[in-house]
């Protein structure tokens, strides 16, 4: 993980930076929200199915650019409930 996310699971606020593993298990509401200018992190779905959500809101990488676009909430909305997820609420907030 590069930069820092601020993760909210089940109520609990953890501050994520390099080197942490954070656990956004099954039916546990959970958001996450980039607290530096940038971040990259890497995700492990398991079991496979839901790897479905992010090729369908993902957008391929340009050559010469570091990332693709960012998906709408709308569409991050429609692709989680084609997923059998539901969404609770607003994107968290830093305040």
């Amino acid at each position: 993980m590069e930069g820092q996310i601020r993760f909210f699971i089940d109520g609990e606020r953890i501050d994520g930076g390099p080197g942490d593993r954070i656990s956004l298990p099954r039916d546990i509401p959970h958001a996450y929200l980039v607290t530096s200018e940038t971040a990259k992190a890497v995700g492990m779905v398991t079991p496979g199915g839901f790897e479905a959500f992010f090729t369908d809101v993902g957008a391929p990488v340009r050559p010469g650019e570091t990332s693709g676009p960012s998906p709408e909430i709308a569409a991050m909305s429609a692709a989680a409930l084609r997923q059998g997820v539901e969404t609770l609420g607003p994107p968290p907030a830093l305040d």
